[in-house]
């Protein structure tokens, strides 16, 4: 049996320790009475973590991250979710701030008649005038006085998102799709900046070379009233459901630390689930694309125990994958979410290129590691992800399937690829900024492929048992390696 690429354990509760929110304020009574039901509180918005680590991530991360509370109406009738939000800002920067901003993806103008409206603004008790910016995918929340690093200050607000039918934006991440009736939501609420020391708050402009998301990892409970007929798959875990006014039902998630919350529903899912290591996985496809929604259900199992056994434990009670229609990307990775291509890679892919469905399936499954537990900057440094989990989805061939396999898919959809874009388009820096005007190719192919050959050769630096690659090739790459959409997308965040 050759040998293993050399383990980069993670411990999970010390990344997690960077991650979260204080529930009840410094100088609040402590009584044992109110000690316990705020332990009880704070017990179920835990409730996504595994129990094992359950208490030693709450003891760790406490007093750390955002919490957001949420409750929201999805209206088929009118193709919205509104309601309202509140959010416990913690300041974890060095300096004390006299703002806060928020992004709001959804008017990004590659979405349309889409849009993400904002009334009702209070920090406190005090109602703020809305400041937009950044072409209105930016608000500015000017604070009544200036909240110091290590305190809280309580942002409230109401809002109205207009989701966009049959949206190619932005891969299809905030998408009503009429063909399959699928609603595909992210970025769809008011998401608090990624701020960075030294440079302040990141509020880059929207691309629609994938998603722009940049953010810190919060708590979250959300509340939300949808149809019946639908089937809502979300980030997190659900812990309370009761029916609602008009045959509507009202449900209770819990999710985090995760850096976003994502939702799918549709009127005709399949299930199918299986569990790893703890971590209840569930495949949700269009009845037509079953075995497919099996298939991927069975590399994400896979991929949790192997990826778990060398960078530490999936700390979550759930993970989920979703077939979606999406433009350009075989697959996007939310937290506790995947957004899986119904037409590519449930499709062609799965029928005819087996190796790549499973390194697709095993990418997103990464970046729950890589993006979601340890994250960057992936406006401006999305090679840093993409590259180290694109190879890994490499090495998790290897570890699974054996070096012939692992050879091939490297050569096919990553060696090849780099020396086209090397003769093609020169030496292309990877670690460049994300902006409009950008070739899609060119950028999809550097942070994706030439970037995992940077991790390959860290690997041949560290290690004598390096995977190899053949030589240039001699002929064009096959069909889908080279084109923007033959590369998985990730919404790896902060």
């Amino acid at each position: 049996m050759p040998r293993r690429f050399p383990r980069a354990v993670l411990l999970v509760v010390a990344v997690l320790a960077m991650l979260v929110a204080p529930l009840v304020a410094a100088g609040a009574t402590t009584t044992p009475a109110v000690r316990a039901a705020a332990s009880a509180v704070e017990a179920e918005l835990y409730a996504d973590v595994l129990p094992d680590l359950r208490a030693e991530v709450t003891a760790a991360t406490a007093d750390d991250i955002d919490a957001y509370e949420i409750t929201a109406t999805l209206d088929s009738a009118t193709g919205t979710i509104a309601g309202e939000e509140r959010v416990a800002f913690v300041n974890r920067t060095a300096a004390a701030l006299e703002e806060v901003w928020f992004r709001l993806f959804p008017n990004a103008d590659y979405y349309g008649d889409g849009g993400l409206a904002v009334d009702a603004l209070r920090v406190g008790s005090t109602e703020i005038a809305a400041e937009l910016a950044v072409a209105e995918t930016a608000l500015r929340v000017a604070l009544p006085e200036p909240v110091v690093p290590g305190a809280t200050v309580e942002i409230a607000l109401a809002f109205t998102t207009t989701v966009p039918a049959d949206s190619i934006g932005s891969f299809g991440i905030l998408n009503r799709d009429s063909v399959d009736g699928t609603w595909i939501l992210a970025d769809w609420y008011p998401i608090v900046a990624g701020y960075e020391e030294g440079t302040g708050w990141d509020l880059d402009p929207p691309t629609e070379f994938g998603d722009p998301t940049f953010a810190e990892s919060a708590l979250y409970e959300v509340i939300l009233i949808a149809p019946s007929e639908l089937r809502v798959v979300t980030s997190g875990s659900q812990v309370e459901e009761a029916p609602a006014e008009h045959g509507a039902v009202r449900r209770r998630y819990v999710a985090g630390p995760a850096r976003d919350f994502t939702l799918v529903a549709d009127d005709d899912y399949v299930a199918v689930s299986a569990e790893a290591d703890g971590t209840t996985v569930t495949s949700y496809a269009e009845p037509e694309a079953a075995a497919a929604g099996q298939r991927a259900l069975d590399v994400a199992v896979r991929a949790l125990e192997v990826y778990g056994d060398r960078f530490g434990a999936y700390p979550f009670a759930e993970l989920d994958l979703v077939q979606t229609r999406l433009d350009g990307a075989l697959g996007v990775a939310w937290a506790g979410l995947l957004f899986l291509d119904g037409p590519e890679l449930y499709g062609i892919v799965a029928a005819e290129r087996p190796e790549l469905f499973e390194s697709v399936v095993a990418h997103e499954v990464g970046h729950q590691w890589w993006g979601g537990t340890v994250g960057t900057n992936t406006n401006d440094h999305a090679f840093m992800v993409e590259g180290l989990t694109n190879y890994l989805a490499i090495t998790y061939l290897e570890w699974t399937a054996g070096e012939e396999a692992a050879a091939r898919q490297l050569e096919g959809q990553v060696a090849r690829v780099s020396h086209r874009l090397l003769a093609e388009y020169g030496d292309t820096v990877a670690d460049v900024p994300t902006e409009a005007g950008q070739n899609p190719t060119q950028r999809a192919a550097a942070l994706n492929r030439k970037a995992a050959l940077r991790s390959l050769a860290i690997r041949h630096e560290l290690s004598d048992d390096a995977l190899p690659t053949s030589a240039p090739p001699s002929r064009p790459p096959p069909a889908g390696t080279w084109t923007s959409s033959g590369a998985t997308g990730s919404r790896p965040p902060s």
